[in-house]
């Protein structure tokens, strides 16, 4: 099974759970990315403490993305070391 961040946004971000994780993720990586520029993906999913699967927590930074609190910078590689730097 591969990540859909349409099915995992329907199914998980748009629900009360998903709403509190989003919210309580940029709670805990805000201070990070605005003390240093930026974090790494897999840095931030370390951190989310009410998403309970991978594939959850990268829907919750992909929902920072959208909404516009991070923006990610496009490097080759790996999804967890891609860097994400505060939104526009």
């Amino acid at each position: 099974m591969s990540y859909d961040y349409a099915k995992e946004k329907a199914e998980y971000i748009l629900t009360d759970e998903g709403g509190r994780a989003v919210a309580a993720t940029w709670e805990v990586i805000r201070p990070l990315v605005e003390k240093t520029g930026a974090i790494t993906i897999g840095k931030a999913m370390n951190r989310i403490v009410h998403a309970s699967d991978s594939f959850k927590q990268l829907a919750v930074i992909h929902r920072l993305c959208e909404i516009g609190l991070l923006r990610p910078l496009v490097i080759a590689g790996a999804t967890q070391d891609q860097i994400l730097v505060p939104g526009p």
